[in-house]
């Protein structure tokens, strides 16, 4: 026990060496009395803090049914078109395709739980919060990604009711959105 394969020799052979460094010749640096460094501007990269794009809009599903976050937390679908409680504004995180729907007059997220099931959540941070943009023809549909590795998506039934994500899969009408203006033109 305790044997290393191989040499015993600890010295490091000529070809396995550290290369020194880029030179003053190589493209892309330029050298200097004060020594290497880039010869490009470091650009900041996007943080997950900083949404990139917001947008106010209403959910319409293709079952009739706009989405309505209420303040207590429940989640319904609504045929009013231009209800308060509707209006979300899609806050586009990350990834083009990484987005939250807040509600505009609660201040709710919405979100979906582990059994998969739709709820209004007060904490912007929380990663049932996100949804992943996922285009179906002409609709778009939203998969949870807390949970897209079951194939949960948002989705609405034909009474209005949020339909389990348990219950819901690809092909379906209750799965299938249309974002449109919050209010009329």
């Amino acid at each position: 026990m305790g044997q290393s394969c191989g040499k015993e020799n600890d010295s490091v052979s000529p070809d396995r060496r550290r290369s020194p460094g880029p030179s003053p010749a190589t493209p892309g640096y330029a050298g200097s009395r004060r020594g290497l460094r880039p010869s490009w501007p470091a650009t900041p990269t996007p943080t997950v803090e900083e949404p990139q794009y917001r947008q106010k809009l209403q959910l319409y599903c293709r079952t009739g049914y706009n989405i309505a976050v209420f303040a207590d937390g429940t989640v319904r679908g609504t045929r009013e078109p231009f209800l308060p409680h509707a209006k979300m504004e899609l806050i586009v995180i990350a990834h083009v395709s990484d987005m939250q729907f807040r509600g505009l007059e609660t201040g709710l997220y919405l979100a979906m739980d582990k059994k998969g099931r739709l709820y209004g959540e007060a904490n912007p941070n929380d990663e049932a919060t996100v949804w992943v943009e996922v285009l179906h023809g002409v609709y778009n549909c939203y998969l949870s990604r807390k949970y897209a590795h079951l194939g949960w998506y948002l989705a609405v039934k034909k009474n209005g009711k949020p339909k389990r994500a348990t219950k819901a899969w690809w092909g379906q009408k209750a799965i299938q959105f249309l974002p449109r203006p919050s209010s009329p033109i």
